[in-house]
C-alpha cells in the first residue's frame, strides 16, 4: 500500500517497522526517487519528554542508558522488531548511530520469546541495555533510565520525566510540554511537506532500525 502511494505521487506516513528490512529499502528508494517525503511511525522519537532530556544535556554525554518495558501481549508479533525497535529508535533519537552487540538472551513462556535482554555499546563507549517482557500480567511500564558522564541522571517513566537529585538522591519531576507523540510525530511530517525539508524519523532513520534489530536477531537470543 505504501509503494502504491509513493506511485500515486502521495508523501507517506508509515507506522513502523515499515514491513522487512528488504520492504522498507525498496520503499526508501522509491520516496527518493519521486522526490516524495516519507516517515516512519517511530513515536516515542517525538515524545515531550525525550525533547526535554536532550535540551537538558546541552552537551553533556550519556554515559549508559537502559531501556525496560513490561508489558502484558502482542504475543504474534516478533519481539524485537515490534517492541525492541522503540528503544532503538530512542537511542538513535539521542543521536546514537553506532551499536555494537556485545550480548543478546531470550526467554519464552507463552510465545516463543517473550522476554529479550540485549546489552550494547554504543559510541564514545555509552552502554546501552534493553530488556523487554512481555508476560507481565497487570503491568505497563516503560522506563528509560540515563546516566551523563557528569553524573546527572534522568528517569523517564511512561510520560513523567524526573532528575535524581546529586547527594540526597530525591528525585525532581521535571515539567513536559503537553503534546502527545502522535500529535507531535504528524506536526512534523506535515511541516517536512509544507517545507520540503527533511522530516526526523524519515526512511533512512527507519532502515537504521532494522539493521540494528536484525544484528539481534541474527545473534539468535540465547533461551
Amino acid at each position: 500500500i505504501a509503494m502504491q502511494a509513493l506511485q500515486a505521487g502521495k508523501h507517506v506516513f508509515l507506522e513502523k517497522p515499515g514491513g522487512s528490512h528488504k520492504e522498507l529499502g525498496e520503499i526508501v528508494a522509491e520516496a527518493k526517487k519521486r522526490g516524495l517525503i516519507l516517515t516512519i511511525g517511530y513515536e516515542f522519537v517525538h515524545h515531550p519528554a525525550l525533547m526535554e532530556i536532550k535540551r537538558m544535556l546541552r552537551g553533556d554525554k550519556i554515559k549508559s542508558l537502559h531501556f525496560s518495558w513490561l508489558k502484558y501481549g502482542t504475543f504474534n508479533d516478533e519481539i524485537v522488531p515490534h517492541l525492541a525497535c522503540h528503544a532503538i529508535s530512542i537511542a538513535k533519537g539521542l543521536g546514537f548511530t553506532k551499536f555494537e552487540l556485545v550480548d543478546a538472551r531470550g526467554y519464552g513462556f507463552i510465545a516463543h520469546t517473550d522476554i529479550v535482554w540485549c546489552d550494547l555499546i554504543l559510541e564514545d563507549a555509552t552502554d546501552f541495555t534493553i530488556y523487554i517482557d512481555r508476560a507481565a500480567p497487570n503491568t505497563k511500564n516503560r522506563i528509560l533510565k540515563l546516566k551523563t558522564v557528569s553524573n546527572k541522571t534522568y528517569i523517564w517513566q511512561d510520560d513523567s520525566l524526573f532528575q535524581v537529585q546529586t547527594g540526597d538522591e530525591k528525585i525532581l519531576e521535571l515539567d513536559v510540554p503537553k503534546i502527545t507523540p502522535v500529535a507531535a510525530e504528524i506536526e512534523d511530517f506535515l511541516l517536512s511537506i509544507g517545507s520540503g525539508g527533511k522530516p526526523f524519523v524519515d526512511g533512512q532513520f527507519g532502515l537504521g532500525v532494522w539493521e540494528v534489530v536484525e544484528k539481534i536477531q541474527k545473534s539468535r537470543p540465547r533461551q
